[in-house]
């Protein structure tokens, strides 16, 4: 209701005391993260696994690579600092997640509650793209009573998950055990197909399937309009760690500069001073990466220190990489 100066919202008393637990209505899936915070204090670490696998297909790889918006409006910064929820999450998993080899749990503990309770009436559905989207309606879908097939059109399913975030910070096991519970699930999974040369939506529609969704992502990384953008030397964000990752990092001098202020700088950044034939070692010591001299790696972004938008952890550790952090700064 607006009456020209206020915005009144006159709330459902459910949604009211909702909306006062921050941590959990800021999650996009609305994980219990109080709960299975306060289940870790009292050493009841399998209740805390299925608060935080309830609505989440991705709860290990969110407790290592999660933006963690619950961390960001947790009640105890108004005390004194938020409780480091992401890092508790990664603690439960590893003893409970499909990192354990053992996808039992994983079924087990989803709360069937988020989905619609009308059921499939086993049609097929057709999903394409197996990264975090595609999945995750595959993992909806064929718990509500579809037949799922997801069709990828890389030699391996993950999207950005395996394309995108380094290994350093997120282990590749980790990732196929996750995906390997969606499947076993129920989900069919068919690698190696790209939509417009190996299948169209035609021909799907001609195969049966009743519905598709198309969980194609945004791939493609963006260049600025500079002069000299063109040069051979100038690499997107996502072609350097779409390589990177493949074990075929690009060729790069001995300075580099990276630009940009965002999670996604500092993969590259971190990325580019880790030496090309050891790009999957995280427990390299950082000491060791910034006395090296292999590599002399500047970040230069428009904002201050403080308006950043990594994450603090990144910022930090790239410090500890020997990574030059340059603020305020833009490229002309």
């Amino acid at each position: 209701m607006q009456n020209g100066f206020y915005q009144v919202r006159v709330p459902d008393a459910t949604d009211y005391w909702m909306e006062m637990v921050k941590c959990r209505q800021a999650c996009p899936v609305q994980t219990d993260a109080c709960g299975y915070v306060t289940a870790i204090g009292e050493g009841r670490y399998e209740a805390a696994y299925r608060m935080a696998r309830a609505t989440n297909p991705f709860a290990s790889i969110c407790g290592r690579v999660c933006g963690a918006p619950c961390e960001a409006n947790c009640r105890r910064a108004d005390v004194d600092a938020p409780v480091e929820i992401r890092p508790l999450k990664r603690f439960v998993t590893g003893r409970f997640g499909p990192e354990t080899g053992d996808y039992a749990m994983y079924r087990d503990a989803a709360d069937d509650r988020m989905l619609s309770p009308l059921r499939g009436g086993y049609e097929r559905i057709a999903v394409v793209g197996a990264g975090v989207s595609g999945l995750t309606a595959a993992h909806d879908l064929v718990k509500i009573g579809y037949q799922v097939t997801v069709f990828e059109a890389e030699a391996e399913p993950g999207g950005m998950l395996t394309a995108g975030v380094p290994i350093f910070r997120l282990p590749r096991e980790l990732v196929r055990h996750e995906i390997q519970a969606i499947l076993s699930l129920g989900v069919e999974l068919k690698c190696n197909m790209r939509l417009g040369r190996d299948f169209t939506i035609a021909s799907l529609r001609q195969e049966g399937y009743k519905a598709i969704f198309l969980g194609i992502g945004l791939p493609k990384g963006r260049k600025l309009n500079l002069p000299g953008a063109e040069n051979e030397n100038v690499i997107d964000g996502m072609d350097f760690l779409r390589a990177f990752n493949a074990g075929k990092p690009a060729p790069l001098g001995k300075r580099v500069v990276v630009i940009g202020g965002g999670n996604v700088a500092y993969d590259v950044a971190r990325s580019a001073v880790r030496p090309h034939d050891d790009h999957v070692a995280y427990d390299v010591a950082r000491s060791a990466l910034r006395l090296s001299g292999d590599k002399e790696v500047h970040v230069v972004c428009l904002e201050s220190r403080a308006e950043m938008p990594a994450d603090e952890l990144e910022v930090m550790e790239g410090a500890e990489e020997g990574i030059h952090l340059h603020n305020q700064r833009g490229p002309r």
